[in-house]
């Protein structure tokens, strides 16, 4: 994934001393393996090449040690015990269910998670290659970095990671030694710790892996409170390090007794108060102590560090009274800023001559009055804008969900506008999503509906509809593995789900899964009879060679959906091969009646000697 500090061994060395990693040479879904970058407590990363494009990407492998490993020679995982299967298929699922998600993610300093596949009976996640040199390595060569740099590093992390968190998601590993800084000098967030930790609620007794000293008191523990302060104390130990040369006591250790040496002393006259205050803000043991997200850390790192611009020339700040009238100010947000004003103008007016007492006087009359006529007409425009602003969200809202009467171009633009709005959270958001997701799928528009369905399931994981959609989008981009696997969370979803089994039917036909596709395609004509359904399990069994069994679903299909015309052509074909020569012609002729362009209806009859 990145250019990494010296090590004792190379990439080649690492992948074969490890003796559940893949070899070097291996073909892993069109990727080859090139060496391993590294090896963690639930999962292996490798360095591999794209076969087909030739670039370098990073593959990180679901591989929990001590629960599951890999024969020598042996490419699939096997699980070590029947005690321990429960805890890799919690973990898998975490690991599968927050990598799908990951996809959808695109920030210029988290790195990009290109796909997500299934195979070897474990799952992987497919990123860039990040080209550069890790934090971790600067620091060790070079010290404490200069706050005007440092600076310039956190403030796109911080943006990446509030992208992170937005979307209701952690990083949970957020260390020196993952911050990748590219050759331009931009920082790259890398690998997500999506898999170190699987909560105690799944019942499960998997342990907790961290990072010593850059992991807070909460992941220790399958039962600590995670959120964004997690990732906040990471980036505090970070700093820290940043700042003072060495990374803070373990929190654990901390807990017993607390040595921790504040950051505003260890480094104080070398930064500004406010970067030492927001590193031992996100460092606070306790959990409730700390910012609990990224914007009340930003607010911390602020503090004390703004620049105070000096007064115009030609300004007398000592005689200006405080809240007066400065030069260009038209609005006055409150009655006391009018009231000093007041005040103001007549210090100012008991300096003029006595001539022109009275045209003063007759100014000062008329000022509050006219400051009161213009905070209203202000307070007037903002009640008839947040009404526009209402009515356009409103208006947003019933576009977005009508896609039918907006036509899928409009929509697609309501639902962003809508969802922009940040008016909408819980079910109501994901409904939003969900309907964007809908028409962008009558765009054509595949991985965009991708991306509006993981989001919607990100806030409601118990949507079978939105799984099923969302598999329609991954078979249509022939990615197998995520489409079969979100029609059988359909499926677990709903056991009676009739379209989803049919659907996991068609997959398995178009893999080549044949009697596989039989059995769901079966369970699907069981639960709701369709033309579809009979239409590819009739194609599975003429594979299989069961000519009456195809006939009888091509016969069904065509009585279904009477104005198909490659119903009428396959069943022509499973005329041909039960020797029924005169009802192949008719079948392949009304094909063609309903299709004139059907090619293959055409030339079955020239090859039977009939004239199309």
């Amino acid at each position: 994934m990145t250019v990494q500090p010296p090590r004792p061994a190379s990439e080649k060395e690492l992948i074969a001393q490890h003796r559940h990693a893949l070899p070097e040479g291996y073909v892993l879904e069109g990727y080859r393996i090139e060496g391993l970058l590294g090896a963690g407590g639930f999962g292996l990363t490798y360095r591999a090449r794209e076969i087909e494009l030739g670039r370098l990407v990073a593959i990180k492998e679901y591989l929990p040690n001590g629960v599951a490993g890999r024969e020598t020679g042996a490419s699939a995982i096997h699980v070590i015990s029947d005690a321990a299967q429960s805890e890799y298929d919690y973990g898998l699922s975490r690991f599968r269910d927050e990598a799908q998600t990951l996809v959808a993610f695109r920030h210029p300093n988290i790195v990009t998670v290109l796909r997500f596949f299934q195979a070897n009976t474990t799952a992987y996640l497919v990123m860039d290659y990040v080209e550069g040199e890790s934090l971790e390595a600067i620091l060790k060569r070079e010290g404490p970095m200069p706050e005007e740099k440092l600076r310039g590093l956190l403030g796109p992390l911080l943006d990446g990671l509030q992208n992170i968190h937005e979307a209701g998601f952690l990083h949970r590993d957020i260390k020196p030694d993952n911050i990748v800084l590219r050759e331009s000098g931009a920082p790259v967030l890398i690998d997500f710790g999506s898999a170190r930790l699987a909560p105690g609620a799944a019942g499960t007794g998997m342990t907790a892996i961290v990072s010593g000293g850059y992991a807070p008191i909460e992941q220790y523990t399958t039962h600590g409170k995670q959120g964004p302060w997690s990732d906040i104390y990471g980036l505090g130990a970070t700093l820290y390090q940043a700042v003072t040369g060495h990374a803070p006591p373990e929190a654990i250790a901390r807990a017993d007794s607390d040595a921790y040496i504040l950051a505003g002393a260890a480094a104080r006259g070398t930064y500004s108060g406010g970067l030492l205050a927001a590193i031992d803000a996100a460092l606070a043991l306790r959990l409730e102590d700390r910012p609990q997200s990224v914007s009340a850390f930003r607010d911390i790192l602020g503090r004390g560090s703004a620049v105070r611009k000096p007064p115009r020339p030609g300004l007398d700040r000592g005689k200006r009274p405080h809240g007066a009238l400065t030069d260009g100010m038209t609005i006055f947000a409150t009655g006391a800023q009018a009231a000093q004003a007041a005040q103001a103008a007549q210090v100012s007016g008991a300096a003029h001559a006595a001539s022109d007492s009275k045209t003063e006087e007759r100014r000062r009359s008329l000022r509050i009055p006219v400051l009161v006529l213009m905070i209203s007409i202000s307070l007037a425009a903002i009640v008839w804008r947040a009404k526009d602003i209402e009515r356009a969200i409103i208006s947003n809202q019933t576009a977005c969900l009508d896609l039918e009467g907006s036509g899928p171009d409009r929509a697609v633009e309501a639902c962003v506008a809508a969802i922009a709005s940040e008016r909408y959270v819980g079910q109501a958001l994901a409904t939003l999503h969900r309907a964007q997701a809908l028409a962008h799928a009558e765009r054509g528009e595949h991985k965009a509906t991708i991306t509006a369905l993981t989001q919607a399931l990100a806030i409601d994981d118990a949507d079978k509809g939105a799984y099923l959609l969302r598999a329609r989008a991954h078979h249509a981009l022939r990615e197998w593995a995520p489409a079969l696997d979100d029609y059988s969370r359909a499926i677990r979803l709903d056991a009676d789900y009739a379209e989803a089994y049919a659907r996991r039917g068609m997959l398995r036909f178009d893999t080549r899964q044949y009697e596989q596709a039989v059995v769901d395609l079966t369970l699907a004509i069981d639960k709701q009879p369709t033309a579809i359904a009979h239409f590819y399990r009739g194609q599975s069994y003429l594979v299989l060679r069961d000519y009456i069994a195809a006939f009888t679903d091509f016969d069904r299909a065509v009585a279904l959906g009477p104005e198909q015309g490659a119903y009428y052509r396959m069943r022509g074909v499973a005329h041909e091969f039960l020797g029924r020569r005169v009802q192949a012609v008719a079948d392949y002729r009304t094909a063609l009646s309903k299709n004139e362009n059907d090619r293959e209806a055409r030339d079955r009859l020239k090859r039977l000697g009939v004239t199309p």
